[in-house]
C-alpha cells in the first residue's frame, strides 16, 4: 500500500491546500500526456521512503503509477499537488506487491530521493531507461527489473533470463557482465543492506531501421513528447508532407494505425535528450483523418505502459494531439 504525508514544516493553509490532492484516486493515463520528468523507484524492503521535494515558487503536480502487471484491469495512478517549497513523503508500506513505482512529475525541476533501512537517503535519477549496453558489475544481491510490458530476455555472464513484463529478479548475481538481448528497457539496482542503482540511463542506444517507406516524426501540441512512423504508401508520403509545408491547411492530420512490439528500428522520442526508443512502434500506417474514436486516443508514454493489451484488444492508435513536423532520414532514426 502507498502512503502519503506531507513535510511536517508545511503550514496550515498549505496542508488545507494540500489534502483534496492527496487522497488515493485512481486516474486515468491521458491525465498524465504532459508529464516531462519520469523516476523509477524499485519497491524492495530496502527502500523505506520515497520524497518528492518541489524547489520552484508555484505548486506542481505528481502522479504515482502502479503498472500493470496483467494481474489487473489497467494501470493506476494517484494524483498529487505539491506547494511551492515544500516536499511530500511516501512511505513504502507492504511496497512488495507491486515491482516499481512509476512517478511522473509536471516539473523538470522537482528532485526525488529514496531513504533506504539504514537511514540513508539517496538521490534517484529521472529519465528513461534505455539500457541495450553490456556492463560490468561486482558480486552483489541485486534487482533487475524489466521496465516494459513485453517478455524480456537478459543475459548474466552468458546465462539467460526471462522476466515477465513489469517483472523482476532478485538474486546474488556473481561478478561478470549483464546485457539485454534484443531491444529492452530495464533497471537495475544493489540492495541489501543499502540500495545503490548500478544501470539506468544507458548511452545512445543505435538501431537498424528497415530499407523501405520515409520516416515521419510526429510531435505534441506542447512540443515535449514525439513518436515516429514509417510510411510505405505514396499516397500517405505525399499527404504526411503536404502537413509539413502546410501546417495550417484543413487536411486530415491525425494519424491511424495499428500497433507493434518493439521500435521496429525506428520509433523513438526525438523530445528525450537521448531519443530513447519506444519498446512499440506504429506496425501499418493506415490513413490521416480529420477525427477519430476517443477509444484510439493517448500518447505515445500511455501505449508504453500499456502496449500489450492495447495490441490484444483493438490494437489501433489515433493521437489526437500529434501531427507530422518533420520527414527524418534513416541515420537520425538509427541512433
Amino acid at each position: 500500500m502507498l502512503e502519503a504525508t506531507a513535510n511536517k514544516t508545511m503550514n496550515h493553509a498549505s496542508r488545507l491546500l494540500l489534502l483534496p490532492f492527496t487522497a488515493l484516486v485512481l486516474l486515468m493515463l491521458p491525465m498524465t500526456a504532459q508529464a516531462l520528468e519520469h523516476w523509477y523507484i524499485p519497491t524492495e524492503t530496502e527502500i523505506k521512503t520515497l520524497i518528492v521535494s518541489n524547489p520552484t515558487s508555484s505548486q506542481q503536480l505528481l502522479w504515482i503509477a502502479k503498472p500493470n502487471d496483467g494481474t489487473s484491469a489497467g494501470s493506476t495512478e494517484t494524483s498529487f499537488a505539491i506547494a511551492a517549497g515544500q516536499k511530500l513523503e511516501f512511505p513504502l508500506i507492504d511496497s512488495r506487491v507491486v515491482n516499481f513505482l512509476h512517478v511522473k512529475a509536471q516539473s523538470k525541476k522537482l528532485i526525488a530521493s529514496v531513504i533506504d533501512q539504514t537511514g540513508r537517503s539517496i538521490a534517484w535519477p529521472k529519465g528513461s531507461s534505455a539500457a541495450y549496453q553490456d556492463f560490468q558489475f561486482s558480486e552483489s544481491t541485486a534487482v533487475i527489473i524489466n521496465l516494459t510490458p513485453f517478455e524480456q530476455t537478459f543475459s548474466v555472464n552468458h546465462q539467460s533470463l526471462k522476466i515477465p513484463g513489469f517483472g523482476k529478479i532478485r538474486e546474488t548475481l556473481p561478478a561478470g557482465h549483464l546485457n539485454a538481448e534484443g531491444q529492452s528497457r530495464f533497471l537495475v539496482a544493489r540492495v541489501n543492506p543499502s540500495v545503490e542503482l548500478v544501470n539506468f540511463n544507458s548511452n545512445p542506444v543505435t538501431t537498424t531501421p528497415p530499407q523501405d517507406g520515409y520516416f515521419f516524426l510526429l510531435t505534441n501540441s506542447q512540443k515535449n513528447q514525439s513518436y515516429v512512423v514509417n510510411i510505405t504508401s505514396p499516397e500517405l508520403v505525399t499527404q504526411a508532407r503536404e502537413q509539413i509545408q502546410n501546417p495550417t491547411a484543413a487536411v486530415g492530420r491525425i494519424l491511424i494505425g495499428q500497433v507493434g512490439k518493439n521500435s521496429g528500428g525506428f520509433n523513438r522520442d526525438f523530445n528525450d535528450t537521448k531519443k530513447t526508443p519506444w519498446t512499440w512502434h506504429v506496425d501499418s500506417v493506415l490513413h490521416f483523418a480529420e477525427l477519430a474514436s476517443q477509444d484510439c486516443d493517448g500518447s505515445p508514454e500511455m501505449i508504453e505502459e500499456l502496449a500489450l493489451p492495447w495490441i490484444e484488444n483493438s490494437g489501433v492508435i489515433c493521437f489526437w494531439n500529434y501531427r507530422v513536423t518533420k520527414e527524418l532520414r534513416p541515420e537520425d532514426v538509427s541512433h
